[in-house]
């Protein structure tokens, strides 16, 4: 599904900066170096890492800790983040299509502009993430649990919400097609 809403306010502005930084001095790289990024990080800490503009199809971040850390603009695809914690991570306009969050913590997460597609959010938790703009076509989402998550102009096409708990979730203006 091919659809661009306009911008929308809420969501801070995108960025496009080609690095990986994480935090202190443990890793500093060029997205223009010949050395391809890493791409097995689980369980490690990378609180307020940033992957900035960077391909990371494919990557394992299975239980690590990416609290604060930020993703705007990556390609995501086929990444699994099971049981990590992205609490207050930034995704903003991220390709996370075919991405598995199975059991992680997604809550205080922007994932504004992201393209969620055939994602899994199984047992996830998205306390007041902001979804706005999203696109979570057939994207699971069974069992997920979220206070007041934000899917302001998502659209949740086929998306499976079975025994999802979003209490307070703002839908308004989202494309719901079940």
């Amino acid at each position: 599904m091919n659809f661009a809403p306009p911008p929308f306010e809420s969501c801070p502005p995108r960025h496009h900066r080609g690095a990986i930084h994480l935090a202190g001095d443990r890793m500093t790289a060029d997205v223009q170096s010949t050395m391809p990024p890493r791409m097995d990080w689980r369980g490690t800490d990378l609180t307020d890492a940033s992957f900035i503009h960077v391909d990371l199809q494919g990557a394992d971040f299975t239980g690590a800790n990416l609290r604060g850390a930020s993703f705007i603009s990556s390609l995501l695809r086929g990444a699994t983040f099971r049981a990590a914690n992205l609490t207050a991570a930034n995704l903003i306009g991220t390709d996370c299509r075919e991405v598995d969050f199975r059991q992680a913590n997604l809550s205080q997460a922007q994932l504004c502009r992201c393209d969620l597609s055939r994602a899994w959010l199984n047992d996830t938790a998205i306390h007041a993430a902001n979804f706005t703009q999203a696109v979570l076509d057939h994207t699971n989402l069974a069992s997920a649990t979220g206070y007041q998550p934000n899917f302001h102009q998502a659209i949740l096409s086929h998306a499976n919400l079975h025994r999802a708990h979003l209490l307070g979730a703002d839908l308004t203006l989202s494309l719901i097609h079940i």
